[in-house]
């Protein structure tokens, strides 16, 4: 979850209270938690772009991928 938000974001509340794990990355107001990974690394929401992280220019390539990382609770 955490390294999804890296990319995309913090999720809406629906989608927050839609999920039972929900209190492990966020508090009760929604605001994530900022994690560290194994190397110490703080995971801060929307830090990471997308295109850097797949190494690529190509346009439609990213909007696929963003597309089918979108939340989306259903």
């Amino acid at each position: 979850m955490s390294l999804l938000m890296e990319v995309i974001g913090v999720p809406d509340m629906i989608v927050q209270q839609m999920s039972p794990g929900a209190f492990k990355f966020f508090d009760n107001k929604g605001w994530p938690f900022i994690m560290d990974n194994i190397k110490g690394e703080w995971k801060v929401p929307n830090s990471k772009p997308l295109d850097y992280l797949l190494e690529s220019d190509d346009e439609h390539f990213i909007d696929f991928v963003w597309k089918c990382l979108c939340w989306n609770p259903h």
